[in-house]
């Protein structure tokens, strides 16, 4: 084990001045350069199971690496808010609304969790969906956004970039104690990762048989239109040309489907070239709500609550917003 106390290396990360130069260490998990050592590695490995289907966590699992080595493992229970479980949820993981009666809630842990994101290069195996966990349940708590944290997809390192995790250990021969328990998962995803930058050879992995698997992805992938990617929803205002446009540094949340944007990663990232910010769930802190046809019940009465409340969210269909972006010269981004 690593001498260098965990507590110290947090702690590093919020020092002032503090360079983990992420950009450079992903580029070179990238290429795997041959002079590449895993004793230069740092990272922290995460897993969220979730409760619901708009992704309430229900327990997070934390494995860091320091230099290479694995030196700290945590796993958070956690409280979904009114303890609400869906039943096809609770089917893969197992966790049920009595295993987290008596546990915190996220708000309530987050003075504990904040410190491994922050400033922190994370890495789990399908990104996408423990960001958008991540950044649903801090949405919906109304918890600063960690503008600091890297994170990273081990998906995309194997085969075609659907390759599950565990076919991906059994592969790699990394045994893994219980799929679908985010400690196990997590530490699986750093052996991974760790095993991969070693210099495993890609071409001799042998991949269990997946038969039903391959009919599920393609359930899935028939169902992407309204999918927004993770790099869509990271703001970044440097994009924006006019600091004046209606949606320059405004927090968005995309509604419906929209007869000019089918894909609605298209819209969300014309959006994001205009300084706004996208989010999943509508809160406090939201400008803005865009709705298309067949828009969300659930997110326009949350909406109805907070203007009673005095929030100022305004509410948007799709000709007000293509008048809008034409107004503004956004239209012609479009394409």
């Amino acid at each position: 084990m690593n001498p260098v106390p965990v507590e110290l290396i947090r702690w590093a990360r919020l020092c002032e001045g503090f360079q983990f130069n992420m950009e450079n260490m992903e580029e070179r998990m990238k290429r795997r350069l041959n002079w590449f050592q895993t004793d230069e590695v740092t990272f922290t490995a995460f897993d969220f199971e979730t409760a619901t289907s708009d992704r309430m966590p229900c327990q997070l699992g934390l494995v860091e690496v320091y230099k290479g080595e694995i030196i700290d493992e945590k796993l958070f229970m956690i409280k979904p808010p009114g303890n609400r479980y869906d039943i096809r949820c609770s089917r893969v993981h197992g966790i049920t609304a009595k295993d987290t009666e008596s546990c915190k809630e996220w708000d309530e842990l987050w003075d504990e969790i904040w410190l491994y994101f922050y400033n922190a290069l994370m890495v789990s195996h399908n990104v996408d969906f423990d960001y958008d966990v991540f950044e649903r349940v801090c949405s919906f708590y109304d918890l600063p956004e960690m503008e600091t944290t890297k994170f990273y997809d081990t998906m995309c390192l194997f085969d075609d970039g659907q390759r599950s995790l565990s076919d991906i250990a059994c592969a790699m021969g990394i045994e893994m104690e219980k799929h679908h328990d985010a400690l196990s998962d997590a530490r699986t995803c750093a052996k991974i990762l760790l095993e991969y930058l070693n210099g495993i050879d890609l071409f001799e992995l042998q991949y269990p048989e997946r038969k039903v698997k391959e009919k599920i992805r393609k359930k899935y992938v028939e169902n992407t239109n309204s999918v927004i990617s993770k790099d869509s929803k990271i703001q970044d205002l440097s994009l924006a040309e006019d600091t004046n446009n209606l949606f320059y540094n405004k927090k968005i949340v995309i509604s419906g489907i929209f007869e000019n944007f089918p894909e609605r990663d298209r819209l969300a990232f014309l959006l994001k070239q205009s300084g706004a910010k996208i989010n999943d769930n509508i809160s406090s802190k939201t400008d803005i709500f865009l709705t298309g046809s067949n828009w969300g019940p659930k997110k326009m009465e949350e909406v109805a609550k907070l203007r009673t409340k005095g929030y100022k969210i305004q509410i948007m269909n799709e000709l007000a917003l293509i008048s809008e972006l034409t107004n503004n010269n956004l239209w012609q981004r479009k394409n």
